[in-house]
């Protein structure tokens, strides 16, 4: 065999290609006159076959994929719709509630206003902050990256339950105070 009767090898699995050809090879060290092209390029045909069909599967997978995420979006949107409705509704009917100052009755259920704890409104502009490319101290220091592709950051944040504490006890703020809180109970009627 010469170079040029090689065919052209394009593999996805290259330890399974290596053992094959020690096969070839072996046949051809037990017998210097084997015909082992043909075997050889029924086995890349094979290959080739392989490859394609996985390559058609994987495409239809990745159109699969987009569609759901599509369809995903779309049904996230009117999820977020009906929960906005929702919290609209919840907030008029409360208000509703507080110029009666008793609660509803109908034939089915009771709307009543329960009193929360309440919550702490913060005057301060908060953020949302994403951590995920922390990395741990001793990884840090045992890496070989280099050290200017390393970043530290250093975030304060708003301990909201010790504060709501100070502010329950009577600590005076201008940038936080307790708003009152009510949310809705609905009791059924049977």
């Amino acid at each position: 065999m010469t170079a040029k009767n090689y065919p052209a090898m394009v593999f996805d699995n290259l330890s399974r290609t290596s053992s094959i050809l020690e096969e070839y090879m072996e046949a051809l060290d037990e017998d210097p006159e084997a015909d082992i092209l043909a075997a050889f390029e029924a086995m890349a045909l094979e290959r080739k076959d392989t490859i394609d069909y996985r390559a058609a599967t994987i495409r239809n997978v990745g159109v699969a994929v987009e569609q759901l995420a599509n369809y995903k979006k779309a049904v996230d949107l009117k999820l977020k719709r009906l929960k906005g409705l929702e919290t609209k509704l919840k907030t008029n009917t409360l208000d509703t509630m507080a110029n009666f100052g008793q609660p509803f009755r109908g034939n089915f259920c009771e709307l009543k206003a329960n009193k929360t704890r309440g919550k702490v409104e913060i005057k301060l502009k908060t953020s949302t902050i994403s951590t995920c490319n922390v990395v741990d101290v001793t990884d840090y220091q045992l890496t070989d990256i280099p050290e200017h592709c390393f970043g530290k950051v250093t975030h304060y944040y708003i301990k909201k339950d010790e504060l709501y504490t100070m502010l329950a006890n009577g600590l005076e703020l201008n940038d936080a105070k307790i708003v009152e809180g009510k949310t809705l109970k609905i009791k059924d009627i049977i």
